[in-house]
């Protein structure tokens, strides 16, 4: 019986002590819809900053794992821009990060790219809010530099409600 106790003490020091910045995921599986808001861009091509839009977003998790899936209009600009309509990643206690990676490839000049989004939010009850930021993946071809696209960034922020 003593040596289940210090086991028990052993464990839990042990795991008190691991230095990790692990938090237990919150529950954020649920239909979620908001709004999301263009920031500033610095890429080329067009974009309207302060343009909002009515978004729809269905969050699957299993564990720490989380995919975020846009539904309706949203989708179909994800897939046109990136090839896919998901953000994946992970969440730490409320705490989401998710990556889209895009697969549709632009062209300026020769440079060849795809666009990246990285996605940053909490979740408070049933309320996440965030951002994403978008960036480019070239081929590193000059043009990238002198069309602008290699160091540029677009940004979004969103406020969703769990239904």
């Amino acid at each position: 019986m003593n040596g289940r106790i210090l086991l028990a003490c052993i464990a839990i020091l042990t795991a008190s002590c691991s230095g990790s910045d692990y938090t237990q995921p919150v529950d954020a599986a649920g239909n979620y819809t908001g709004q999301v808001t263009n920031g500033l861009s610095s890429c080329p091509g067009v974009w309207v900053t302060g343009a909002m839009a009515d978004v729809q977003i269905t969050v699957a998790q299993t564990g720490q794992n989380v995919s975020l899936r846009a539904e309706g209009g949203g989708a179909l600009i994800l897939q046109a821009e990136f090839g896919t309509t998901s953000f994946n990643g992970s969440i730490n206690g409320s705490h989401v990060d998710a990556l889209i990676i895009g697969s549709r490839m632009a062209m300026s000049g020769a440079c060849v790219y795809t666009m990246n989004g990285q996605l940053s939010a909490d979740l408070n009850g049933n309320t996440m809010t965030g951002s994403i930021t978008y960036t480019p993946q070239t081929n590193n071809n000059a043009d990238c530099t002198s069309g602008g696209v290699t160091g540029c960034a677009r940004s979004q922020t969103f406020t969703l409600t769990r239904q």
